[in-house]
């Protein structure tokens, strides 16, 4: 069942909004539920993971919908939500092998009411040899260091009016050593741009 009965806000909202990756052997897909499960080209499961059962229902006000990044043998899965909950969001890293964490941080923000939430799937730049793993949502930019989570910048500037229903939605993606984050409020219909930080 969809819709308000089933617990789904948006009516075009389903289960199967995130989309899966591959790596050409092995298929990873996040279910709305909160659900990421692992499998083989030819079907056979190899692991599963539940994060709303293991770190506490997402609070998302139109349901869970971030697609996992799969780089270098580690899956990328951000939860950022707020609407319905005070529970942080965080990203989490897990090993692609296993499905076990590599880590998981929180990620802090000062947004409010609908904004914390974001519906967007992290991207990542290379910066000579160093990579950093983008994420948007919560009215800013984070890079995080996919060896530990750790933050290494933050941008500002996506929610100037800090705007209470201003989620984000769009993706943020990657040029050479540039990532870029657009978002946009349909309710004041305005958009905003935030870029890599000069090194």
């Amino acid at each position: 069942a969809l819709g308000p009965a089933a617990g789904h806000a948006h009516r075009k909202h389903n289960m199967s909004s995130p989309s899966p990756v591959t790596d050409g052997r092995h298929v990873y897909a996040m279910a709305g539920s909160g659900v990421l499960k692992a499998f083989t080209s030819d079907g056979r499961e190899l692991w599963s993971r539940d994060f709303p059962g293991e770190y506490g229902p997402f609070g998302l006000n139109w349901g869970y919908a971030s697609s996992p990044l799969l780089l270098d043998g580690a899956l990328y899965v951000p939860v950022l939500h707020g609407m319905k909950t005070d529970a942080p969001s965080y990203v989490v890293a897990l090993d692609a092998a296993t499905g076990k964490n590599r880590w998981k941080v929180d990620r802090p923000t000062a947004a409010i009411q609908e904004a914390p939430d974001a519906y967007t799937t992290p991207t990542f730049v290379r910066v000579g040899e160093k990579t950093e793993i983008i994420v948007t949502g919560g009215d800013v930019v984070t890079a995080h260091d996919p060896a530990t989570g750790q933050e290494l910048w933050r941008s500002t500037g996506l929610n100037p009016g800090n705007d209470p229903w201003y989620r984000i939605v769009a993706s943020p993606i990657a040029v050479d050593d540039n990532a870029t984050a657009i978002a946009w409020a349909a309710r004041s219909a305005r958009t905003a741009r935030s870029t890599t930080p000069r090194r």
